[in-house]
């Protein structure tokens, strides 16, 4: 054991302070996807180790559990690691209108809806956000489309403003997803188009529903909170008005944001990369 202990240790090479093992990195969306379990990712990080591979990164990776020695404690160790200090916005419930299976009477019904804006604003306070939602290559994406003549540029509001220095491309995604024999759940899901990751790997989830409880009126309201959020986005502001317009009051969850750049209260370098962009409410 102490000899294994002695290969594990890392060596003198040094790397890019902030630079994320692409290693590392895959192995721990694996099993964050659930497509690996957590002793798993420990084990393959310590064949990476034994092969030579002396990121910092991999290395804790491979420590987890006490060299595997305790498999029980591998996934503490690892949330501990690499997942401390993450936040996830609540849900926001939306009242919408539902189909009850069983009486096919319309009903209300709260349905969950994690908002674009606020997810983005969390994820921008960690230390890898520029894996998600790449910065560096914003320019040279604009330009090369710009020069294909894409026709989704023509006429687009982003282009009043400072749109290829600060504005990041996403996708939104919505499709059925089978989840039993007779049933499916409408699904919508959002990312960065330029990211690292696979699109599987990149999606963020919006909302679902059930397709036995949907009428023609469930998602009006719940899109309409979704574009509401994505508005947001584009601006680059925490809103100051809700959905229909109204000033936020005093008790809303968005009240004490209000009116403030997604990066103000977040790392001084991203504000920084804002402030130097010119990102504001007018471009």
């Amino acid at each position: 054991m102490e000899i294994e202990k002695e290969k594990l240790k890392p060596g003198k090479k040094t790397f890019e302070k902030g630079k994320s093992s692409k290693l590392a990195t895959a192995l721990l969306s694996l099993w964050a996807h659930g497509k690996l379990s957590a002793a798993t990712c420990r084990w393959l990080a310590e064949q990476a180790m034994l092969d030579g591979c002396t990121h910092p990164e991999v290395c804790d990776v491979a420590r987890a559990g006490s060299h595997g020695l305790y498999p029980g404690y591998v996934h503490r160790d690892l949330m501990a690691r690499f997942v401390k200090g993450v936040f996830v916005p609540e849900p926001m419930q939306v009242p919408v209108q539902r189909l009850n299976p069983k009486s096919l009477k319309k009903e209300k019904e709260e349905a969950a809806v994690i908002l674009p804006h606020m997810l983005f604003s969390s994820l921008a306070t960690l230390p890898n956000f520029n894996e998600s939602f790449p910065t560096a290559q914003l320019e040279q994406f604009w330009q090369t489309l710009e020069k294909r003549g894409d026709p989704a540029l023509e006429g687009h509001p982003m282009k009043t403003r400072n749109w290829k220095k600060n504005t990041i491309p996403l996708f939104v995604h919505g499709d059925g997803v089978q989840y039993a024999s007779s049933n499916s759940l409408m699904v919508w899901s959002w990312g960065a188009l330029m990211t690292c990751f696979n699109s599987l790997q990149s999606k963020f989830l919006i909302s679902c529903w059930p397709k036995s409880a949907t009428t023609d009126e469930t998602w009006n309201d719940l899109l309409e909170e979704v574009c509401w959020s994505f508005s947001a986005l584009l601006n680059g502001f925490h809103p100051s008005h809700d959905s229909d317009g109204a000033p936020l009051k005093k008790g809303s969850p968005f009240f004490a944001n209000k009116g403030i750049a997604f990066f103000c209260k977040q790392r001084e370098t991203i504000g920084k990369w804002i402030q130097r962009c010119g990102l504001g409410s007018d471009g």
